[in-house]
């Protein structure tokens, strides 16, 4: 079930869950199978493969029953920060779940990368990149973590060394989509269009992309309108597996250069709750917007920090 849920894909997170399931079935009292479980739920949630409204729930009663059979078990308190985190928009009441994690399982590596994740969303960069080696250090082939260093770079806009670091990620596992993913990002974001839509080439030849929102930005920026248009239609099918991707959309028109579209898709993820909300206080791609009043209003709105 942890082999499957790591690898952050919709068939991997339906594959762990179901993994987790019957060890629950074989076992009713095994408290770390629920420990796991609510925390697949979670990632599942916060890579956008499941709905918020319906996940969060499962979410928090497996972390809930998790403590119920073994109080001592750090894992459920990952879980319960981050549904108070996307849930609340809380940037600080996570904290302490985080760091009580951490007290009852200090040597656990997934629980320090997905406090690096939450520092990240704070916009606590350092701090994030502090926890993400250490747990590097616990687990250093850890494919997730090791892009997920690369990814904090990204959000502290250190483009070179978030580059070098998903290289490193790489070599471990050269085809490891969410390191091609930050790969096109970084690129782009340094102007180095050509690397970027390389990239984004590969990871859309593949037969199910996570990534198509972050592509079309790419596309958008290097000038390549038609195949950011081609994301967009795809994005906002009624065809698509979990409806319409609201902040797909949003960074496909950002790429674009289109604030008015991405302003309109944008309201719509509040509307609708989306997940990817604690992008709001510190995603580079947002950055366009920062000085729009519209923008600031929203975030007035959310209440959260500009």
């Amino acid at each position: 079930g942890r082999y499957y849920c790591q690898q952050f894909t919709s068939d991997g997170f339906s594959r762990g869950i179901a993994f987790f399931r019957q060890a629950i079935d074989q076992d009713p009292t095994f408290a770390l199978a629920y420990a796991w479980l609510s925390t697949c739920y979670a990632a599942q949630i916060s890579m956008g493969y499941a709905s918020t409204l319906e996940t969060n729930p499962l979410a928090k009663a497996t972390a809930m029953r998790a403590l119920e059979l073994d109080s001592t078990l750090g894992m459920p308190y990952v879980t319960l920060g981050y549904i108070r985190l996307i849930t609340d928009l809380d940037f600080d009441g996570p904290d302490r779940d985080f760091r009580r994690a951490l007290e009852l399982s200090p040597g656990s590596s997934w629980i320090r990368s997905w406090y690096a994740d939450y520092l990240t969303f704070a916009g606590r960069v350092d701090e994030a990149l502090r926890q993400r080696r250490l747990a590097i250090d616990l687990d250093p082939l850890d494919v997730s973590t090791s892009a997920g260093l690369g990814w904090d770079y990204f959000m502290a806009r250190r483009y070179d060394e978030a580059i070098a670091q998903v290289q490193r990620t790489l070599r471990v596992e050269p085809g490891y989509w969410l390191a091609l993913d930050f790969l096109s990002l970084n690129y782009s974001a340094k102007g180095m269009h050509e690397a970027a839509v390389s990239q984004c080439d590969s990871i859309i030849a593949r037969a199910d992309p996570n990534d198509l929102g972050d592509c079309g930005w790419v596309y958008g920026r290097a000038g390549q309108r038609q195949k950011a248009l081609e994301i967009l239609r795809r994005l906002t099918s009624p065809s698509h597996e979990r409806g319409p991707d609201v902040m797909g959309a949003c960074w496909v028109y950002l790429g674009l250069g289109d604030r008015d579209h991405a302003m309109e898709w944008l309201r719509r993820a509040v509307r609708e709750r989306s997940q990817f909300l604690v992008f709001l206080k510190g995603h580079p791609m947002l950055d366009p917007l920062r000085s729009d009043p519209r923008f600031k209003a929203l975030l007035l709105e959310l209440g959260i920090p500009s």
